[in-house]
């Protein structure tokens, strides 16, 4: 069965999309978030670049498979950007936790100079054999080259400055710790720029490659329709009229979603079984191995709460009554809103790999509740969701006898 990354109305959709400037920087920025190794919720991004992508006539399925296709084309290059940004995060994390000591006593400085002076050595590696190598079939080189450029020349001062101190015999002085905070202000900067630089060069790959398969289909569509036009009609001119690229896509427009109706609303007018059953095919399509029902529904209620979150959560809960308590549900709502917030680190491959019970959800939501106030309001918030009788019963007994109300807590039976 065909890929449908490869079907060529839903890459000639794509192709169309990123032919305008504001489609296309979107994507690239929502793109450079999800390769972000900072950024605590993965999940998110890769959720509001589905939606982008369906805007463009896309199914979600379409949308997702593009997606796949990108990272399997860009695995080498996504991988060396993963490993420099690693070597950044650390390498300046490291210094931020002795900056304070090093202000008090800048000696021993040197040592974090020379991790700097590592770390600026493998972004430069990096930028080389991206140059070099990921550089080769892309349209616009100069374009990149000069992105490239840019990242240089941002480290280039910092790069002088901690070599010349590494040279040098003095003994490192406060000098040498402003040099280290600064540096640190640019490492976060080419960062960003080689996240922009990345996805803009992953997708561009893409497309290119994409572009040529489309090339080589259309062009073997062309020439099956002149020959048999020329079998039913020896006299017709061999240009007989066909539809040209654009033109085909937009004659099924309506196969996929229709023009009329936003990719949002759609995605809102789904009923809640359909939605946790497109959940629970997300999930089962990105983990390679059997869970327990704990864990396969918390990763069904995140996606869920991650893509739709369009129903009321009383009806959501309903469906996992039988697997959570209520105390638990609210921690893994709680839970998944913080990650939406960037509040809490991402969980999700670690509950895959050790279940649900060992990343003790619970914990984090009170450990939220404790530091943050929204998350108190949150769960208020949350249980007036799920419990509604109550509020019901509570407005009922105002008014009520007083002698009543002695029973209340009294457990019968």
């Amino acid at each position: 069965m065909e890929n449908k990354i490869t079907t060529k109305d839903a890459l000639l959709n794509i192709h169309r999309a990123m032919s305008d400037e504001t489609f296309v920087k979107q994507f690239n920025f929502l793109f450079s978030k999800y390769i972000d190794i900072r950024n605590k919720d993965k999940n998110a991004f890769y959720h509001k670049l589905l939606q982008h992508l369906t805007t463009t006539g896309l199914s979600k399925e379409e949308a997702a498979d593009f997606l796949k296709d990108i990272r399997v084309k860009n695995a080498d290059l996504i991988q060396e950007i993963e490993e420099t940004q690693t070597k950044i995060k650390e390498s300046t994390e490291r210094f931020e936790k002795a900056r304070f000591e090093l202000l008090m006593n800048p000696l021993s400085a040197k040592n974090y100079l020379i991790l700097f002076a590592e770390t600026i050595k493998q972004i430069n590696l990096t930028l080389e054999n991206i140059e070099n190598k990921h550089l080769l079939n892309v349209i616009n080189k100069k374009h990149f080259k000069d992105k490239i450029d840019e990242i240089k020349k941002l480290l280039e001062h910092n790069e002088q400055s901690i070599n010349e101190k590494l040279k040098s015999e003095k003994d490192a002085s406060i000098d040498d710790v402003m040099l280290l905070q600064e540096t640190k202000v640019t490492f976060s900067k080419v960062s960003e720029k080689l996240n922009e630089l990345t996805a803009e060069l992953a997708v561009n790959k893409t497309l290119t490659q994409n572009h040529l398969n489309i090339d080589k289909d259309v062009e073997k569509e062309q020439q099956g329709k002149e020959k048999e036009a020329e079998k039913e009609n020896p006299q017709a001119p061999a240009d007989t009229e066909t539809p040209t690229e654009t033109e085909s896509p937009e004659n099924d427009d309506d196969v996929l979603i229709d023009d009329a109706a936003p990719a949002e609303s759609v995605q809102n007018d789904l009923t809640l079984d359909k939605a946790l059953e497109n959940s629970l095919s997300a999930v089962i399509n990105s983990v390679n191995k059997e869970l327990n029902e704990k864990t396969l529904s918390f990763l069904v209620i995140s996606e869920y709460l991650h893509a739709y979150n369009n129903h009321n959560l009383k009806d959501v809960y309903e469906h996992f009554k039988n697997t959570f308590n209520k105390d638990e549900f609210k921690a893994i709502v709680i839970y998944n809103n913080a990650l939406m917030n960037n509040d809490v680190d991402d969980l999700f491959d670690f509950v895959v790999e050790q279940d649900f019970e060992a990343a003790n959800i619970k914990e984090y939501a009170k450990m939220l509740k404790h530091n943050f106030p929204k998350y108190n309001e949150l769960d208020e918030q949350i249980k007036k969701e799920l419990e509604p009788e109550i509020k019901k019963q509570k407005e009922l007994e105002i008014g009520a006898p007083s002698q009543n109300k002695k029973f209340k807590g009294l457990e019968i039976g």
